[in-house]
């Protein structure tokens, strides 16, 4: 499947804000061209850009509805006329960002404009992958192996030996998507989901694998745990992952 570089559809949801939809499934690509795109708006943001949020496949615009339609009045887009409408002045303006000059370098440095102040994210240089080790010692990882007619040692093996890149964070603060899971390890979730699962839990379900970062009810096939804290809300960042981040679990005793 070929991913697009730049947003598929403009869609405007609701006043001051536009998503940009780029795919119709999640894959390390569309992560790839999501994170692209958001990081060339940080480094060039237009007058009212208020926040940027990124999705599975999708990148949320949030921005000032007068704003927007002022800049665009006031500044030459090429066709001489003024946007009445906020979203249509939004989209002119966020492509008019996309348009001008190079990408910004990977390593940080080059022509790069302060982000937002609300952009909840800073542009991250690209790096090598974050390494978190697991004790696979999880309460499912013998039913999972019944399930698939793997071994635990397979298990392991597949699950660590695949770089994974982070999709999204959600459901709840610092817990990342990862995908894709090796296709002999994709379950559905459980039927019942657990009503307890504990802080540091790793689990898989369906093309994805994630980490508990609290105590919670959770459907997820649970194979091991980590002590890496996910979500500090003292640091800085407070989460340990962010979108576009690529991920390598490594076994510990």
């Amino acid at each position: 499947m070929a991913v697009p570089e730049r947003p598929q559809r403009w869609v405007p949801l609701g006043e001051g804000l536009l998503l940009l939809e780029f795919a119709d499934r999640p894959s390390p690509a569309v992560t790839e061209a999501i994170v692209r795109v958001r990081d060339r708006l940080l480094a060039r943001p237009f007058p009212g850009l208020l926040e940027l949020i990124p999705g599975y496949t999708t990148l949320g615009l949030l921005y000032d509805p007068e704003a927007v339609v002022a800049a665009l009045g006031g500044a030459s887009d090429g066709s001489g006329a003024e946007a009445a409408d906020p979203a249509e002045a939004a989209r002119r303006l966020a492509e008019a960002s996309l348009n001008a000059g190079e990408d910004p370098a990977p390593d940080g440095r080059g022509d790069r404009s302060p982000p937002s102040a609300a952009s909840g994210e800073a542009p991250r240089p690209a790096a090598e992958p974050v390494e978190i080790p697991v004790r696979y010692d999880g309460e499912d990882l013998e039913a999972l192996a019944e399930r698939t007619g793997l071994s635990r040692e397979d298990i392991v093996r597949l699950h660590s030996g695949t770089i994974y890149t982070v999709y999204m964070i959600g459901f709840m603060p610092g817990f990342p998507y990862l995908g894709e899971v090796p296709e002999p390890l994709r379950v559905p979730r459980r039927s019942v989901p657990r009503t307890r699962v504990p802080a540091g839990a790793v689990g898989i379900a369906g093309a994805q694998t994630g980490i508990y970062p609290y105590e919670s009810p959770g459907g997820w096939w649970i194979i091991g745990h980590t002590p890496v804290k996910m979500f500090d809300p003292a640091a800085d960042p407070p989460v340990r992952l962010r979108i576009g981040d690529r991920v390598r679990f490594v076994p510990v005793e």
